[in-house]
C-alpha cells in the first residue's frame, strides 16, 4: 500500500477499504469525511487505536463520548479538561488519577466508543476518504485495539438487519413518545425464558417523546445498533410511536402570521362593509321600483335610515330628471343640500357627469367614473 491513498468511498465502497487496511495488517490513519463529518480512525499492524470525531487540531473524541453518553457529569468533565491543559497531560491519565474513572472503566468505555464509531463507518455510502500509513504512537491509547477482522466479520448481517429497522425507525433525528407501559411486556419475555429485559427498560425510560432517536442511543449506552433495534422492537409491539410535535415558531414566521391575519381581518371588515352597502342599495332599489304603487294605495315606505331614504329619493330624482329632460339646475341644488356643499363645488361636479343619448330618446346622465 502507497504511503497515502484516497478516493471516493462510492467507488470502492467502505467496507472494502476497511478489509484491505485489515488484510495487509497497516499502521496509519484514515479519515473519511469533510469539515464537523470528519472522522478519524487510527490503525496499528491492523487493529484499531482509536476512533472518533475529528476537531480542527485532531485531538481525541473521548472528551465528547464521556459528555453524550452522560459517563462523567459535565461540570467534572470540564474541571477536568481544564487540569489536563495545565498539566499537559492526557484527558484519560487525569481522569484515573483523580478517581473519576477506573482503567477498567475506561478501558472499558473506550473499547464501546471505538465500536460506535466504526459501525457508524460502515453506514456511510458517500464521501471523501484518506488514508496515510504512520508509525505507531508511543504513549498508551485510552483503550484496547479492536480486531478489525473481527467487526468486519459481523458487518454483513448487522447491516443487513439494519436495512430492515429503519421501516420502523425512519432515522436518527426521529422522535418517539411512550404509549404504553413496558412492564407487562418485560414479564411476558422473563416468562419465555428470554434475557436483555433490562436493555429494553433501559432503553424505553429513555423515550420521552422530546429527546431524538439519536440521543435516547447515547443516553442507553448499549450503541447505535442495539439500542435503534430495541426500539423498533417497541415500536412494533404498540409500546412507543413517533410523537409529531410542533417545533418552535421562529420569530419571523409569527410575524409573518400576525400580519396576514390582520390582513384578514381588515378585508373581513371591509368585506362586511361592502355587505352592508349592497344589501342597503338592494333596498333602495326595492323600494325605488315599489314606490309608485305603494304612493297610490297611500302606503308611505318608511326606509331603513335616513341615509338610505335620502339616497333613495335623490337617485329617484336624477332619473326622474334625465327621462323628462329636465333642466340638471333643481337636481344640482338637491345634491348640494344633500351632501352639505355650496352651490357653486355641486355645479363643478355636475359638470362632470356623463351624458348619452339612443337615438331620438331621451338624454342619460351617469356619474363621472
Amino acid at each position: 500500500m502507497n504511503s497515502e491513498w484516497c478516493g471516493r468511498i462510492e467507488d470502492l465502497g467502505i467496507v472494502n477499504i476497511l478489509w484491505l487496511i485489515a488484510h495487509q495488517g497497516s499502521t496509519g490513519s484514515l479519515e473519511v469525511g469533510e469539515g464537523e463529518d470528519r472522522v478519524c480512525v487510527g490503525f496499528e499492524a491492523g487493529k484499531v487505536l482509536r476512533a472518533g470525531p475529528l476537531d480542527e487540531v485532531g485531538s481525541s473524541a473521548l472528551a465528547d463520548g464521556l459528555s453524550q453518553g452522560n459517563w462523567v457529569q459535565a461540570s467534572v468533565l470540564e474541571v477536568m479538561l481544564e487540569e489536563s491543559a495545565e498539566l499537559a497531560q492526557s484527558l484519560e491519565t487525569v481522569l484515573v488519577a483523580n478517581e473519576i474513572l477506573t482503567p477498567g472503566e475506561l478501558d472499558e468505555i473506550g473499547t464501546f466508543l471505538n465500536r460506535e464509531t466504526i459501525f457508524k463507518l460502515l453506514l456511510r455510502s458517500r464521501g471523501s476518504f484518506e488514508f496515510r500509513l504512520q508509525p505507531s504512537p508511543r504513549r498508551k491509547h485510552w483503550a484496547p485495539p479492536l480486531d478489525l477482522a473481527e467487526i468486519l466479520g459481523e458487518a454483513d448481517p448487522m447491516l443487513e438487519e439494519w436495512l430492515r429497522l429503519q421501516k420502523l425507525i425512519p432515522c436518527q433525528e426521529s422522535i418517539f413518545e411512550a404509549v404504553g407501559p413496558v412492564g407487562p411486556y418485560c414479564q411476558r419475555l422473563l416468562d419465555r425464558g428470554r434475557t436483555g429485559t433490562d436493555q429494553i427498560r433501559r432503553v424505553f425510560a429513555c423515550v420521552n417523546g422530546i429527546r431524538s432517536v439519536e440521543r435516547v442511543v447515547e443516553l442507553s449506552r448499549l450503541g447505535t445498533f442495539e439500542a435503534t433495534r430495541i426500539l423498533a422492537e417497541l415500536r412494533r409491539v404498540g409500546l412507543i410511536d413517533l410523537a409529531y410535535r410542533k417545533s418552535p415558531e421562529p420569530e419571523r414566521w409569527r410575524s409573518l402570521r400576525s400580519s396576514i391575519a390582520g390582513l384578514g381581518e381588515y378585508f373581513g371588515a371591509l368585506g362586511a362593509a361592502s355587505l352592508c352597502l349592497f344589501l342597503l342599495a338592494s333596498v333602495a332599489a326595492i323600494g325605488l321600483r315599489g314606490g309608485s304603487a305603494s304612493e297610490r294605495a297611500g302606503i308611505r315606505v318608511m326606509s331603513a335610515s335616513p341615509l338610505a331614504q335620502g339616497r333613495a329619493q335623490y337617485e329617484r330624482l336624477r332619473v326622474d330628471y334625465a327621462v323628462e329632460g329636465k333642466r340638471l339646475e333643481s337636481l344640482i341644488g338637491f345634491e348640494a343640500s344633500l351632501l352639505g356643499l355650496d352651490r357653486r363645488m355641486a355645479t363643478d361636479r355636475a359638470s362632470a357627469y356623463n351624458s348619452s343619448q339612443r337615438g331620438e330618446g331621451a338624454p342619460l346622465l351617469s356619474p363621472p367614473d
